[in-house]
């Protein structure tokens, strides 16, 4: 636990996003801040394993953030062949596949239909040859500009 000794304020839990292997290295180290989660850009065409796998070595909840690609991804044919296969959306078949693969998601929304079709992903479960055909679309795309513990100017 944290202290704030200005204020006699308790942190108990704190969140990181944007840390790849080395910033969570850092913050472990100091034994004082260990992040529940870590939010990172993620989605079929933007895959970050090796920090999804240390984050699940160490206990840290990996979130992804910006799950759909900004709607890059839901154009794909993969995703499209998958989806028709279960009768459902692209963005219910990625949400799904990042539920699967053990991850928090909240896709982002302002459209009623678009929330409610979001939160419909419960009634069916992807193949693992469908898991394997999603994890492959891998290219590293970012299709967000942001800083990183490295980049960031206060």
């Amino acid at each position: 636990m944290m202290q704030d000794f200005a204020t006699g304020d308790v942190v108990r839990n704190i969140g990181v996003c944007n840390c790849r292997i080395a910033h969570l290295v850092d913050l472990l180290s100091d034994g004082q801040a260990i992040p529940v989660i870590d939010q990172m850009e993620h989605h079929p065409l933007m895959q970050d394993t090796q920090t999804i796998e240390y984050c699940r070595a160490n206990s840290i909840l990996y979130e992804a953030w910006s799950p759909l690609g900004r709607g890059e991804d839901l154009g794909e044919s993969i995703l499209l062949d998958i989806a028709h296969a279960h009768g459902k959306s692209v963005a219910q078949v990625v949400i799904r596949w990042h539920l699967q693969s053990g991850m928090v998601v909240i896709p982002k929304s302002v459209h009623e239909e678009r929330i409610i079709e979001n939160a419909d992903v419960f009634d069916f479960e992807l193949t693992a040859q469908e898991m394997d055909r999603i994890f492959a679309m891998d290219e590293r795309r970012y299709v967000h500009s942001y800083a990183t513990p490295d980049t960031f100017e206060f």
